[in-house]
């Protein structure tokens, strides 16, 4: 199940439980509805025996016969009304009708075989009920005095024994069915009409979020989840018009981290294409450095030469002369040997100049390159979770900005004793040349 679809859960429960109450209240009015009906037929049914019983004081004193006793007893019933059409029955244990004030032609009749439209031994049932020690309800169908449609009925039963009379008050259901059926229309039609408002709230609802989201939750977080992994190249999709929602944000970071990355990137190179400089920068140093030395020895052996003919040249006066010539032809080299050192020591101090130059650039690429990792250490921050791989990518690059700024400087102190012993160097060829 999706999470639009999640989304009409609710409105379900809540219109099923509107339903259930609704219903409930229904079914609730029309049994309250026949607990009324039912408690007046009893009270209709207490009015006929307290009737008959004020008849039979009357014939235990003697102030009656049984016979009139009854007759008035049965008057007096007879014009007896409840209800809108409510009256008393009397028969007896026989199913004989005694009384009947709505069909007085059945008075004295046997009504035992009498069946209703459902096929029900009505008076039996009564008279099964008044055997039975008590009272009693019973439903079955009949029609209305002068009609003809059978209607649903419910009658009390209530016996007085002395006498073998069983009086029976009804009353029609109809109404009350009625009513119930009127109830149930207007009761769905409200759950009706309410469904359909809470629909279109629920729809217009699940569209503003989809907007505001431009795409199912699932979705998003599958692309966070790819961003925060490394993975910028997640191809994401949303509507062409879609400018505010939570994904096209997220697009809108992987934008700025892919063009952050390039960044990172190109000042990782130009890091790299410097360093490569100060490595050929430090073999051409070494070389040159080696040159000098040799250059040093080679001077350092003229000397000697030299030293040993004017020892020489003061134990011969005869070899003075070819020796004083040897010496002087000697002293040229040398002082040409001296010019060239001197001359190497110019260029070592120019190549020394060149490297300070590309070591200022390199602290400078470290600096710059610093600064853009604070940057992006920075915007990693604001984005939180999101920007967790891409602050420790920041991190790196300002470890390595750093490292390369301590190394720019060691190779600035090297260069800078290099420097300070090449120019003693060139003080001592100056000085041997003259």
């Amino acid at each position: 199940m999706s999470f639009y679809q999640r989304l009409w859960i609710p409105l379900g429960f809540l219109l099923l439980c509107l339903l259930a109450v609704a219903t409930f209240g229904v079914v609730q009015n029309r049994m309250s509805g026949l607990a009324e009906r039912e408690r007046g037929l009893r009270e209709a049914g207490e009015i006929a025996r307290s009737i008959v019983l004020r008849y039979a004081k009357l014939v235990e004193t003697g102030k009656m016969n049984p016979t009139d006793a009854k007759l008035e007893a049965l008057t007096v019933l007879r014009t007896v009304r409840f209800g809108e059409d409510g009256y008393i029955v009397v028969i007896d244990s026989g199913m004989h009708s005694i009384m009947n004030p709505s069909k007085p032609e059945t008075e004295g009749r046997f009504l035992g075989d009498y069946q209703d439209e459902k096929g029900k031994f009505v008076y039996r049932e009564m008279v099964s009920i008044a055997k039975s020690g008590g009272d009693g309800l019973l439903d079955y169908y009949t029609h209305r005095p002068g009609g003809v449609e059978q209607i649903r009925k419910r009658s009390f039963v209530k016996p007085y024994l002395p006498w073998d009379w069983i009086f029976v008050t009804g009353a029609y259901l109809d109404d009350i069915d009625a009513a119930f059926a009127r109830s149930i229309y207007l009761v769905f039609s409200f759950v009706l009409a309410v469904s359909v408002l809470l629909s279109c709230i629920v729809f217009l609802t699940n569209r503003f979020l989809v907007r505001t989201l431009g795409g199912s939750p699932e979705y998003a977080k599958a692309v966070v989840r790819a961003t925060a992994g490394g993975d910028l190249s997640v191809q994401i999709d949303t509507r062409p018009d879609d400018k505010d929602s939570l994904v096209a944000q997220i697009i809108e970071m992987q934008v700025r981290l892919r063009g952050a990355v390039a960044e990172i990137q190109r000042g990782a190179e130009t890091i790299t294409l410097a360093m490569e400089e100060v490595a050929t920068g430090n073999a051409d140093l070494s070389q040159r450095t080696e040159e000098q030395a040799a250059a040093l020895k080679q001077t350092a052996s003229s000397m000697a030469e030299f030293r040993k003919a004017v020892t020489d040249n003061s134990e011969s006066a005869k070899a003075a002369s070819k020796r004083a010539e040897e010496a002087f032809s000697t002293a040229r080299r040398g002082n040409d040997a001296v010019s060239a050192v001197t001359n190497t020591m110019g260029h070592i101090t120019k190549s020394s100049t060149q490297v300070n130059h590309i070591l200022g650039m390199i602290k400078s690429v470290s600096f710059q390159t610093n600064i853009l990792a604070l940057n992006a250490a920075v915007e990693a921050a604001r984005a939180k979770e999101h920007g967790r791989g891409f602050a420790v990518v920041a991190s790196e690059v300002r470890a390595l900005a750093q490292r390369s700024s301590a190394a720019s400087r060691d190779i600035e102190s090297l260069i800078g004793r290099s420097d300070a012993h090449v120019q003693e160097g060139a003080r001592l060829a100056d000085d041997a040349g003259e």
